[in-house]
């Protein structure tokens, strides 16, 4: 059966539209793990995964259920109501920023100190607040029904970091 006999003619484009996006993000995370597992040092992935892990940890108490909020805001067409939906993530994100720095803090002057860890832990607090916003606008063009917009969005989210990786790769070598 034909995608757009089933769902209808909209709904098939958008089914397109959506699995692009879905492919393309799953080939840049293919092609990420390529990148970690055959030009990085294991010291490097290790650190990583360290300083993601902390990222990950502390953005689960970051108002996890502002992008909920946004999706029923903008399928109800209520566009007010996103500026204090962002306002209230981003001051929830500042005070993760504030977590990690923390962490930054422990691994730069504990025991068994890091300089690396606790420098990529800087970089992940500077732009945690902005980054962690990430969930809204994805539910509030989901909620907008602009699905071509949240897949450009949604493979540009995935490019970046690889495209840096690769760059932070071919600085290591």
């Amino acid at each position: 059966m034909h995608v757009k006999k089933v769902l209808g003619e909209k709904q098939g484009a958008h089914f397109g539209v959506l699995a692009l996006a879905q492919a393309a993000t799953m080939i840049t995370g293919l092609l990420t793990n390529v990148i970690w597992t055959r030009w990085m040092p294991q010291e490097t992935y290790g650190a990583f995964k360290v300083v993601f892990n902390i990222v990950n940890i502390v953005s689960a108490f970051c108002l996890l259920g502002a992008g909920q909020a946004a999706l029923m805001s903008a399928s109800q067409k209520m566009d007010g109501n996103l500026h204090r939906i962002i306002r209230s993530k981003l001051l929830a994100n500042l005070g993760g920023a504030v977590l990690i720095l923390l962490a930054s803090a422990y691994y730069a002057f504990g025991d068994q100190s890091s300089p690396g860890i606790a420098l990529a832990l800087v970089v992940a607090a500077t732009f945690f607040p902005f980054y962690n916003c990430n969930d809204i606008w994805i539910a509030w063009l989901n909620g907008r029904s602009s699905f071509f917009n949240l897949s450009l969005g949604r493979i540009l989210t995935s490019a970046i970091p690889m495209v840096g990786l690769a760059g932070a790769a071919v600085a290591v070598s």
